[in-house]
């Protein structure tokens, strides 16, 4: 759980031997309960944005709590891609503490 409201994500591990990485497509999405009980995104991405090599992070400010997705796909120079999804939750109202 996330309590802090900007998130500073690094974009690392991603290579290309072949033909290098060419940019990064990052989209974040809120995430609501849907018909059948299970978390969906919402239609349209809160944040989007490409970022190019050497840049790997990006910042992005949490509105609202609740469950958001970040998915990112990675396109080489040749336009091939690959994708990745990464859930977490951000909880700005509650005063929980960690003792580790």
């Amino acid at each position: 759980m996330i309590q802090n409201a900007v998130i500073e994500p690094v974009l690392c591990g991603w290579t290309d031997d072949a033909s290098d990485i060419d940019r990064y497509h990052v989209e974040v999405y809120y995430m609501n309960i849907g018909g059948t009980g299970q978390l969906e995104e919402t239609r349209s991405p809160l944040y989007t944005e490409d970022i190019r090599p050497p840049h790997n992070s990006f910042r992005f400010t949490c509105q609202t709590s609740g469950v958001y997705s970040i998915q990112l796909t990675v396109y080489d120079r040749a336009n091939n891609s690959a994708s990745a999804r990464q859930l977490f939750n951000y909880d700005g109202v509650s005063k929980m503490k960690s003792t580790q």
